[in-house]
């Protein structure tokens, strides 16, 4: 009796750690890594901001990525500048790899948008092989007007 008492427990202790462990992956916000659309298992940084257009670095995973400036969409009347706050912004980037080629993706964030709880990461992805790396940002509270940094796993 004591036997099968026991095989339940560790039983029920190894689904409960293999959801875990699913739930975190699947919420890269826990462990920091998590799967990206069909492109696989990424490791995903800390939530970035803006930083008032102010161009900043940061290394992550062997990747320097620099926030370069970001675009408010607008318009000119009578050759006034009017930003549009109903429109995504576009953020630019430098990505730096570790064998020192460097590419430019841009990025579209905020705007009127609907906001879901769960909303998948939407990656912009450079063409370099190993690593693979980008930025992402999502429908969510948390990433409006902001991104993650991207690392293939």
């Amino acid at each position: 009796m004591v036997s099968t008492a026991r095989r339940a427990l560790i039983v029920i202790v190894l689904i409960a750690m293999i959801v875990g462990v699913g739930f975190a992956v699947l919420d890269y916000n826990y462990l920091g890594i998590g799967q990206v659309d069909e492109h696989g298992l990424f490791y995903i940084s800390g939530i970035q901001d803006t930083n008032s257009n102010e161009s900043y670095t940061v290394e992550f995973h062997g990747v320097s990525f620099t926030f370069l400036h970001y675009n408010p969409p607008g318009f000119y009347v009578n050759g006034t500048f009017y930003t549009a706050p109903d429109a995504p912004n576009t953020a630019h980037f430098m990505l730096t790899y570790p064998d020192n080629e460097v590419e430019y993706l841009s990025l579209s964030v905020g705007g009127f948008v609907a906001v879901r709880p769960g909303s998948p990461l939407r990656p912009i992805l450079g063409n370099h092989i190993a690593p693979t790396a980008g930025v992402a940002t999502a429908f969510t509270a948390q990433l409006h007007f902001k991104w993650v940094y991207l690392v293939a796993f």
